[in-house]
């Protein structure tokens, strides 16, 4: 490992992310790409990259020329996972719409109930 460079510039920190990834041990690595995985823009650029083949900004991982049906990581093996996966997270999709459905059914009726309740009871006091 050798000194990671940070400078201040205006009262922010600034450092170079490639020199702070080969200078932190493989668990603070580990840590720290958890931490960016579950940030929206990092899901959202990643799967730019799986969708359109790169990023916002034009950047991408490795992938192979024409696509690898034996990929396990990177873009190629993303690709891959979401195509094996795809009817599955499909299904679950469509049963979480489906619910939500009878949630929002469930809650208009209650509100159509409500409603007959209160036109009657005007009717018998008027």
């Amino acid at each position: 490992m050798s000194t990671l460079t940070v400078t201040i510039d205006g009262g922010k920190l600034s450092f170079d992310l490639y020199e702070l990834f080969g200078n932190v041990t493989q668990k603070v690595r580990a840590e720290l790409i958890d931490q960016l995985a579950i940030q929206s823009e990092v899901i959202d650029e990643v799967m730019n990259q799986v969708i359109e083949g790169c990023t916002t900004d034009g950047s991408h991982g490795s992938t192979s020329f024409g696509g690898n049906p034996d990929a396990t990581h990177g873009i190629d093996g993303a690709r891959m996972r979401i195509a094996k996966a795809s009817s599955d997270i499909a299904a679950r999709e469509i049963e979480r719409l489906a619910d939500e459905l009878k949630r929002a059914k469930a809650r208009i009726d209650e509100g159509w109930a409500a409603y007959r309740r209160e036109i009657e009871e005007r009717r018998r006091y008027s």
